[in-house]
């Protein structure tokens, strides 16, 4: 990608006569928290909830060229559906975008030449390196703050996957996978298999420096990680 171009779906603005016409606004997670009084005690108790809010990128596009009927059409449908955001001034980061929005968007082009659109996606920052697959040897030092494991496992019958003392247990038949950001399991072909499995999706993601990471004899185990930073 050029310089200020945003990436998405594996398509780049300037495949479709746009440039970013300013830097993307990136809004910031909201934490939860709670508080709890105590009688005798000044002020009062504050516990953070392990939860944050999805955010919000808007990016401001100008149109270089002409703005055919056409052109509209196949803008339309590339900025719609979900898939990966990517920045040229970041090119080792993405966004996974949930849901996109944009109003008047031909009206816009037609009159102003500009136009808004919007991208909900969730709270983290994710590397690109971290899309790849790895032994789980090159898993138990984690140099990040965030990593979202989806752990891949090979084998058959019941196995143990223990990873900083946190078990979860599953029935595997030939292949399973624990995805521990979208808080499911299931097959290589997509059959969800959450009824395999026992234990807590978020207590097998990994913490920043080491880690430790076991499987049962006779299951072979390797992880995408799913590396990111907080926002």
């Amino acid at each position: 990608m050029r310089k200020y171009e945003m990436q998405y779906k594996e398509k780049i603005s300037s495949d479709f006569g746009l440039v970013l016409y300013d830097c993307a606004k990136i809004s910031e997670a909201k934490r939860h928290y709670d508080t709890i009084a105590v009688s005798g005690r000044f002020g009062e108790l504050v516990s953070q909830e392990n939860y944050r809010s999805n955010i919000t990128i808007e990016c401001y596009l100008a149109v270089l060229n002409g703005h055919t009927t056409q052109q509209v059409r196949n803008l339309k449908e590339w900025l719609s559906g979900t898939g990966n955001l990517q920045f040229s001034d970041s090119p080792e980061t993405f966004y996974k975008v949930l849901k996109i929005s944009y109003v008047d968007l031909e009206r816009k082009i037609r009159q102003y030449g500009r136009f808004t659109v919007s991208f909900l996606c969730k709270p983290v920052e994710y590397l690109l390196n971290g899309k790849s697959l790895y032994s789980i040897e090159q898993l138990e030092l984690n140099p990040y703050p965030l990593s979202f494991p989806i752990y891949k496992i090979k084998g058959n019958g019941k196995c143990t996957l223990n990873v900083n003392g946190n078990i979860m247990t599953a029935n595997v038949s030939q292949n399973l996978i624990i995805d521990t950001d979208l808080l499911q399991a299931y097959k290589d072909d997509g059959t969800l298999q959450n009824t395999s499995v026992t234990g807590d999706y978020e207590s097998l993601r990994l913490i920043k420096g080491k880690n430790s990471i076991k499987i049962s004899d006779g299951f072979d185990l390797k992880a995408i990680p799913n590396w990111g930073y907080d926002i």
